[in-house]
């Protein structure tokens, strides 16, 4: 089949998530002396190698150096706690001797991978890449190691999810990150009342970045602080994502009203600072916030009954001129229950809105999940309905 492919110019070695007997393996030395790849490099001098799906327990020192040719991108899984010692000055050799990597992805399982600053020597230092995803990765690292032996130099995308956050934004400073076009965190923390810390922290990254294309935040993202830091980027921010939780549903009911979603005025206030938005992903609390944090009834109605506020045509996110794709997780609150009318006719009348009152280029894509609660006289909060509606231009 490679014979037909006249203009081939990557190849990524994928290992399956099955579990095959070491003994099965075919030691990469064995490949590196086969006929097969031999001609393999004969046809293609100029091929761009990658390696997909690696489990780290089937790493050897000799991975990369046993390689002829430059490895430009490795996706390590499954590094467990386990595999401490041998295994962490193993991976550590391999990723050093791979002079020509660019894309490094490391992800653990079970409970969190690291390499281990014992297992650094002093002129450890990581290749220059450009790319750096790390997931399940136990952060913990003195100043020195974390900006010695990890090369921030040339990086431009960077992605942390389930990285103690606060250990890792102590140590590297926005200084370092020159580069960085697209930054991603889950704003992952040890203790709940890191929450906080963790956002300020995150506040003073964004804002020593230089400029940022694409921001994705899990954070309190309705502090002024983000936002503030978000509108930084303006010039050249094209994605942005800013949600207090990995979904709804995980948010409690016993946050404080200043660490909720973004409201009216500060999405209005992202719209004018950041107008070349293309696409968009937010918590959003719509019309302001009227304490313990939900929107009344306004006077919209459907069919004589009474709903819950709607944004309509002053909404600020009809301000986003350039936007065209929008998901927002948005909250309205029925203040005198049973409801009134059913939660598709929320959803849709919203969404009917948004694409009707949408300013600028139209929307090739709008989802909206609407969560309606109840605040019931005992003071009770209850969600009572949750509806996810979609749009996408024909």
């Amino acid at each position: 089949m490679l014979s037909t492919l006249d203009n081939l110019r990557a190849l990524t070695w994928v290992y399956w998530s099955t579990d095959p007997d070491p003994e099965d393996l075919v030691d990469m030395a064995d490949f590196r002396n086969s006929r097969a790849f031999e001609d393999i490099r004969h046809r293609w001098p100029n091929l761009r190698y990658s390696v997909d799906g690696l489990k780290a327990k089937y790493i050897r020192t000799w991975f990369f150096s046993d390689i002829p040719v430059p490895v430009i991108s490795c996706k390590l899984i499954e590094w467990r706690h386990w595999y401490y010692g041998k295994f962490d000055r193993s991976l550590k050799n391999s990723i050093l001797l791979d002079t020509a990597l660019e894309t490094l992805s490391i992800s653990g399982a079970d409970r969190h991978a690291t390499i281990r600053e014992t297992d650094i020597d002093q002129c450890d230092q990581m290749p220059p890449i450009k790319e750096l995803s790390l997931h399940q990765f136990e952060w913990d690292y003195s100043v020195v190691a974390a900006t010695t032996f990890w090369n921030w130099s040339n990086v431009s995308r960077l992605e942390l999810k389930e990285v103690p956050l606060k250990s890792f934004l102590q140590t590297v400073a926005p200084s370092y990150l020159v580069h960085l076009k697209e930054f991603t965190t889950d704003g992952h923390y040890r203790h709940r009342s890191e929450r906080e810390e963790i956002t300020n922290l995150i506040s003073i990254l964004v804002l020593g970045i230089r400029a940022l294309q694409k921001l994705i935040l899990t954070c309190y993202v309705g502090n002024d602080k983000i936002v503030a830091a978000v509108s930084k980027h303006g010039d050249t921010l094209h994605t942005l994502q800013l949600c207090v939780y990995h979904t709804i549903r995980q948010r409690p009911m016993s946050d404080k009203p200043g660490h909720w979603p973004l409201n009216e005025r500060q999405v209005e206030s992202i719209g004018r600072a950041c107008p070349h938005l293309t696409t968009l992903v937010l918590d959003y609390v719509p019309n302001g916030i009227t304490l313990p944090g939900w929107t009344r009834h306004g006077d919209n109605s459907i069919g004589g009954r009474r709903i819950p506020a709607l944004p309509g045509r002053d909404s600020a996110l009809n301000e986003f001129r350039n936007l065209r794709r929008l998901t927002a997780y948005a909250w309205v609150c029925q203040w005198e229950p049973p409801p009134l009318i059913t939660y598709s006719e929320i959803g849709n009348a919203w969404l009917h809105r948004f694409v009707v009152a949408k300013k600028g280029a139209p929307f090739e894509s709008v989802e909206l999940e609407v969560n309606v609660f109840g605040i019931f006289p005992n003071k009770i909060h209850l969600c009572i309905g949750i509806q996810k509606v979609n749009y996408r231009a024909d």
